[in-house]
């Protein structure tokens, strides 16, 4: 309403976003989207609260109507609009002049042309890169000559360019093959352009926020060839972009240390738990689960407490953010109630590597209130909790928990009963307390190592913001 809206992004899962919409014992409840929109409507111009910051944002109107077009059709893009100023000392270079642009192709029906035949022929697909990615080294999958025939040749040394979904990640190839129309190929390369700058310009924010404001979709964001043609780089001398790119592989050289250090460390955390000594128990031997929120009947309702969604745990098992609210606000609602010391592990993601799970500290008054789509393990007194956790927070575990996955498609998951019956090495306190020590060193090489990683991209930024 006026010159502002309240902007609601969607998350990768629906069950992620369930809690923050609406609360349905109270259409007032202050920490919920709907209510934000309310008092938006209302012209109030309400803050929002930490814990929705993922999931909401406030912007003008003006940003989301697009004025390019001589005929106004009043509509509205759920994508923010800018003009993008390019400053630079160089000339500036639309990518149309430098590179050919063209588009992948897909037979059809795809599974009447994939083979295990040795003659087949690489099949290309987004699944056989990682985000972090530079090359393409292999495929998953192979198409006969007969789909190759209609679908698109690639070689060593094209770029390919997804269109769609996760669009705008520039690759390398390292092999041979075909891709599908959910790819652009980038190839036949101007002399005044070095390769890896080029994949260094287009891995940058300056060319990823024009690829996201060129991305048009009914229901998904695309690019197509026009507007990838469209988009501009600064293009400084081939001895300028070779020291660009040497700075760059510096950065990416300590990346893949760290990426070393990240998984050395990880194999010791697997072969320390696995070395313990000591007896095998149950896990429901020596902790509860799912605590009753009956615990809590005879607290005030006034008092403060820590709310925390599923999207405020990190994939690296730690609560990154805590928002404090009235137990009134969450006691009635479909919430999990766990305290101090407790583990929260999700019954959603157990399959993910680094998926959902954490110690709850640093908890207000310490109590917390959490998504319904945690449980809760507490572990008795005369066990280490942490020990517990580093047993739990593992990719062994997690797969273990996927096989007992239950309910229909799209609503399936773990239920309390893997954890209870779950059998573990449980070496005497003492012991227990050394590994945790060895694990916690351990574990702060993997969040030095990792900090390496995350800082990595905005390096880049640095280096190509200087020279350019």
């Amino acid at each position: 309403k006026g010159s502002e809206g309240i902007k609601y992004n969607a998350g990768e899962s629906a069950n992620d976003i369930i809690t923050p919409l609406y609360n349905p014992n109270d259409r007032n409840d202050g920490g919920k989207i709907n209510t934000l929109i309310c008092d938006n409507f209302n012209g109030i111009n309400t803050p929002i609260p930490e814990g929705l910051t993922p999931y909401v944002s406030r912007v003008k109107l003006v940003d989301m109507l697009d004025f390019s077009r001589v005929e106004f059709n009043k509509a509205i893009s759920l994508n923010v609009s800018k003009k993008i100023d390019i400053e630079s000392k160089w000339d500036i270079y639309s990518l149309d002049k430098l590179i050919s642009i063209i588009r992948g192709a897909s037979p059809r029906p795809i599974d009447k042309y994939i083979t295990d035949d040795t003659d087949g022929v690489n099949w290309i697909k987004i699944g056989d890169v990682s985000v972090e990615s530079k090359y393409v080294t292999e495929t998953k999958e192979k198409i006969t000559k007969e789909g190759a025939g209609k679908s698109r040749k690639v070689s060593i040394g094209d770029f390919i360019l997804s269109n769609s979904m996760s669009f705008g990640r520039p690759y390398i190839l390292k092999i041979n093959g075909y891709v599908h129309d959910g790819w652009l190929i980038l190839s036949n390369f101007d002399a005044k352009i070095h390769k890896d700058y080029l994949y260094e310009i287009l891995s940058t924010n300056l060319v990823q926020h024009q690829f996201k404001q060129l991305a048009t979709g009914t229901t998904v964001d695309n690019l197509n060839i026009q507007k990838v043609s469209a988009v501009k780089i600064p293009l400084p001398p081939l001895p300028i972009q070779q020291q660009i790119v040497d700075e760059c592989q510096a950065v990416d050289n300590e990346v893949n240390t760290a990426k070393t250090t990240i998984s050395q460390a990880k194999a010791d955390i697997e072969k320390i738990i696995a070395d313990a000594q000591g007896g095998v128990v149950k896990l429901s031997s020596i902790a509860t689960t799912n605590p009753s929120k009956r615990e809590i009947s005879a607290i005030n309702e006034e008092t403060i407490v820590s709310f925390i969604e599923m999207a405020s745990v990190s994939n690296d098992g730690f609560i990154e953010s805590k928002v404090d609210r009235p137990l009134r606000d969450l006691k009635k609602g479909s919430f999990t109630y766990f305290k101090e010391n407790d583990i929260i592990i999700a019954k959603i993601t157990p399959s993910m590597e680094n998926g959902k799970c954490a110690l709850a500290t640093g908890l207000t008054n310490n109590l917390g209130m959490g998504s319904s789509e945690f449980h809760v393990i507490r572990v008795n007194e005369t066990t280490n909790n942490t020990f517990i956790f580093f047993l739990l927070n593992r990719n062994k575990i997690r797969n273990e928990a996927e096989k007992r996955m239950t309910g229909s498609s799209g609503h399936r998951r773990v239920p309390i009963t893997f954890y209870e019956d779950l059998e573990i090495p449980l070496p005497p306190l003492t012991e227990q307390q050394i590994i945790v020590t060895q694990i916690e060193a351990l574990e702060a090489n993997i969040k030095q190592a990792q900090a390496i990683i995350n800082d990595s991209k905005a390096r880049k930024e640095a280096v190509l913001k200087l020279y350019l």
